[in-house]
């Protein structure tokens, strides 16, 4: 009888245990359709993921670097992003990304000073440094 309490305490204590961990930091995230006037053509169609053994470590902000890295050198934005969550018979647990890498870069020289400007205050967007102070846009 002890052996069961014992193993109905073990169970009731796994099953009631819970952990947070963090998903993801974002910069920008909408689930909404925004019109956000950028040339898409430019990108590239990427995919990436971030796979584990039983989920140990697997992130969604590894699988959105994964995806980035993929668009190639200078690419540093995601657009069309579409997150899904795999799991391979509880072995392989994680997710994969898809969606366009856009190279900002090339999106403010194609937009010009006045058109990134404009772009900027249009979705209220600014520029910080890596200590969080707000830059002048360029």
């Amino acid at each position: 009888m002890k052996t069961i309490k014992f193993l109905a305490f073990i169970a009731v204590a796994i099953i009631m245990s819970s952990c947070t961990s963090r998903i993801l930091d974002f910069t920008v995230v909408s689930s909404k359709a925004l019109q956000i006037g950028i040339d898409k053509s430019t990108g590239k169609q990427v995919e990436g993921s971030c796979m584990r053994p039983f989920g140990w470590g697997a992130s969604v902000k590894g699988a959105v670097d994964d995806a980035i890295e993929q668009g190639g050198a200078g690419c540093d934005m995601l657009v069309d992003g579409v997150i899904y969550y795999k799991n391979i018979l509880d072995c392989a647990v994680g997710y994969k990304v898809k969606g366009v890498a856009i190279n900002s870069k090339v999106l403010r020289a194609q937009l010009g000073v006045e058109g990134w400007e404009q772009f900027c205050q249009e979705h209220n967007m600014k520029l910080v440094d890596e200590d969080g102070e707000e830059v002048a846009l360029k």
